[in-house]
């Protein structure tokens, strides 16, 4: 009696190969921390890929700029204090307390 091969939709689902499931595992992490391949090779050699390191400067940038405003804040904020005296910030009442 003939029976007509499945199609592919009704074919059993057969478990990738341990190749392919290495590939799929290594693709879905380069996507979930914004690799790419190149990234990879370059790393393996021990540098970073040219579109990394445009990644970290754009962050280390980023941090300066927050690092420098802060200390600012610091530094005017002790600058107001020194200036003024304590006294105008903390009530007389506390001070001597």
């Amino acid at each position: 009696m003939y029976q007509p091969s499945p199609s592919p939709s009704q074919q059993p689902h057969q478990p990738p190969t341990p190749t392919q499931a290495q590939a799929a595992l290594q693709q879905t992490l380069c996507r979930l921390l914004h690799f790419t391949p190149e990234d990879l090779q370059w790393n393996r050699q021990g540098a970073l890929s040219p579109a990394q390191r445009r990644r970290f400067e754009r962050r280390r940038a980023r941090v300066n700029v927050y690092l420098y405003l802060g200390l600012g804040l610091i530094v005017s904020g002790v600058l107001t204090i020194s200036v003024q005296g304590i006294t105008h910030i903390v009530p007389p009442q506390l001070a001597l307390a």
